[in-house]
């Protein structure tokens, strides 16, 4: 947006100077009719780039409308651990090993988790989008998850996850069931 502005400030100010050299009669005849054709053009140059802009906001990032409202803790074990698993549905059932598709999975490397604390996704914690058992999980690029309330009955939270295509996922969750680790 701000590349097509620049343009048309300075056809702007062309235009405003061209004009004043008109207004004060410093331009000759042929200058004045010469003029008038370029004040003509960069009128519609200026409405052109001034069109265009909103396509720029086309490429903004896309917020999906599929919520994850419900969440599953269980503890990351092995070569994945030590951590927290985060397994997030839009289903309320009680505890489920392995969540509902469409879900999201969040895997917490960086201990302890405590309330309020930002969790970045990154090279410690990871997310997945796993859309159905036909699709493979996707991996999030980068986001953020909170616990509001967390090491209680009542574990709540929120999250913003970014994908590729510039997708984000993001709602608020409760926790309904915490499965003991093995």
């Amino acid at each position: 947006m701000a590349s097509s502005a620049a343009p048309a400030n300075m056809v702007s100010c062309l235009i405003c100077q061209m004009s004043f050299k008109l207004d004060m009669g410093y331009a000759s005849d042929a200058t004045q009719v010469h003029t008038h054709f370029v004040l003509q053009k960069s009128a519609g140059l200026v409405i052109l780039l001034a069109s265009l802009s909103p396509l720029n906001h086309s490429t903004e990032a896309q917020v999906k409308l599929q919520t994850y409202s419900y969440g599953t803790t269980t503890c990351l074990e092995g070569d994945n651990g030590p951590g927290l698993v985060l397994l997030l549905d839009a289903s309320e059932s009680v505890c489920k090993t392995r969540p509902s598709y469409p879900y999201l999975e969040i895997d917490i490397r960086e201990l302890p988790v405590v309330p309020q604390k930002v969790i970045v996704i990154g090279p410690e914690n990871w997310a997945f989008r796993c859309p159905n058992q036909k699709e493979s999980c996707e991996q999030a690029l980068s986001g953020t998850v909170v616990f509001d309330r967390f090491g209680t009955e009542n574990d709540a939270g929120h999250y913003e996850l970014k994908f590729k295509n510039r997708e984000i996922e993001t709602g608020r969750f409760n926790v309904v069931c915490s499965l003991p680790c093995a």
